[in-house]
């Protein structure tokens, strides 16, 4: 989002850099309420953690979770999660099923990633192995009826990376990856959550373009 276009329509970005609407604000505020001290934290599809560069100084320590909780393993198919500063452990995903023991983990969380999942059935079933009893997940992805995904599904897969680096200020090519949209509505999130026995809340928010 331009400079400009923050200042007419979003002119609370002025002081602190981000809107009223800031959806990664609104996110991880939630997430932060949720941590302890003692929690190991799973970071599903982690990569090589972008928002690192996030020049708003508020929202990039809102999104570091290291240091805040016992530890924070990430988890990926992309290797270039090694490089990821924002965690204390990287595992490679090179099979069907997630390198994490079973009930291990106090807080999971999966960014923009439900987009990108081809089979979401063995995706819960993954989440529910890992959680310990009582443990929460945090998700984020966008409506499939949402204008946003409406418009990269009618693009093909083949050219959301150039046209996303072009739209999007600050995101970079390697980090955009060909999307599914088989886990992206109130109903789908609801019924794969239930078939493995989770509660689960999902909560609409309008964020900026």
């Amino acid at each position: 989002m331009s400079a400009r276009f923050k200042k007419l329509y979003f002119p609370e970005s002025q002081w602190g850099g981000f809107s009223a609407v800031d959806g990664t604000i609104a996110f991880y505020s939630r997430v932060n309420a949720l941590l302890s001290k003692d929690a190991v934290v799973l970071d599903v599809g982690c990569g090589r953690a972008a928002f690192a560069e996030d020049p708003v100084v508020y929202r990039r320590n809102l999104r570091m979770l290291k240091g805040k909780v016992k530890k924070v393993i990430g988890i990926d198919v992309q290797p270039a999660g090694e490089t990821n500063p924002t965690l204390d452990e990287f595992r490679l995903i090179a099979g069907d099923g997630w390198p994490v023991e079973d009930e291990s983990i106090d807080l999971l969380i999966a960014d923009y990633v439900l987009e990108h999942i081809a089979e979401p059935t063995a995706f819960f079933a993954e989440v529910a192995r890992v959680l310990k009893p009582g443990a929460y997940v945090c998700m984020r992805t966008p409506n499939k009826w949402g204008y946003a995904a409406i418009m990269t599904q009618l693009i093909p897969n083949r050219w959301h990376a150039a046209i996303t680096a072009k739209v999007q200020e600050n995101r970079k090519e390697e980090d955009v990856f060909p999307t599914c949209f088989k886990a992206n509505t109130v109903g789908s999130i609801r019924k794969l959550c239930a078939a493995q026995g989770m509660e689960v809340t999902v909560i609409g928010h309008s964020a900026e373009p």
